[in-house]
């Protein structure tokens, strides 16, 4: 999954311990929703948080909300829905322990972002660019199209992909923020160890700038792995969940990625 979603926060002046009390968290969103607090109306996006003064305004929407405790509220159609009704919408009553402690990673990510959004207004950090895949990552493909954030300070940016176990190192140099590599390049293939990172210099010390790693596994693995979260796969999909997305779900929270 790109790593993360694409999330429109909504900053609700509350503190943190406030967010986590008495609030709802926006997991999931099919059609225009809006969020009135007082006099204002503002979108409503994946990441947006919904407190107790708070009314959603539905337009044709499917909307999936989560708390602290991992609990998931699913509100569909249209109308205006104060905080307590949305209360009385909950979902997934016999979903699975493993259920509940996804959502409680969610929450607590969206959550981070939200603080990271009140400190640093939006604005690029020069943290580490690379967005897909995610460090640590298992990935199945026959290809992988590598993907990060653009790096403003320089028109070209600069590729680097290390085999592991041969330690062979690729280097290459596109205009855009992405890349794919297929499996018919001699670097890369099923069953072996890698690592990756980009840079706006063309020569950097490679020794001193951190390594995205990942290990490519065949599809036997894969599916081997993926049973593992077999309830969360099926939980996920009770609530209208795309296959896609729950791939990308997979892939952003634990790291298996197709």
């Amino acid at each position: 999954m790109e790593k993360l979603f694409t999330r429109f926060i909504v900053v609700l002046l509350l503190s943190s311990p406030v967010l986590a009390q008495d609030s709802l968290c926006v997991f999931d969103l099919k059609g225009a929703a809006y969020l009135k607090i007082q006099a204002s109306l503002e979108p409503l996006g994946k990441g947006s948080f919904v407190g107790k003064q708070s009314i959603l305004m539905l337009q044709e929407t499917d909307v999936t909300a989560i708390d602290a405790s991992g609990r998931a509220y699913q509100l569909k159609g249209s109308g205006e829905y104060p905080y307590k009704e949305i209360l009385k919408n909950k979902v997934l009553e016999k979903g699975g322990s493993l259920t509940a402690k996804y959502f409680k990673l969610i929450w607590d990510e969206f959550l981070n972002k939200e603080n990271d959004k009140i400190v640093i207004g939006g604005v690029f950090r020069g943290e580490i660019p690379m967005i897909y895949p995610p460090d640590s990552a298992m990935v199945l493909n026959r290809s992988i199209t590598f993907k990060w954030e653009p790096l403003w300070e320089t028109e070209m940016s600069y590729f680097f992909f290390r085999n592991n176990d041969t330690d062979e190192m690729l280097k290459l140099a596109t205009n855009g923020n992405s890349l794919t590599l297929y499996k018919e390049n001699p670097i890369f293939s099923e069953g072996m160890n890698y690592e990756w990172v980009v840079s706006g210099d063309a020569f950097p010390s490679l020794e001193n700038i951190p390594f995205f790693k990942f290990n490519g596994i065949d599809r036997d693995t894969y599916e081997s792995m993926e049973k593992a979260f077999a309830g969360l796969i099926s939980d996920l999909k009770s609530l209208g969940i795309s296959e896609k997305d729950i791939d990308s779900k997979l892939c952003d929270t634990y790291g298996l990625c197709r």
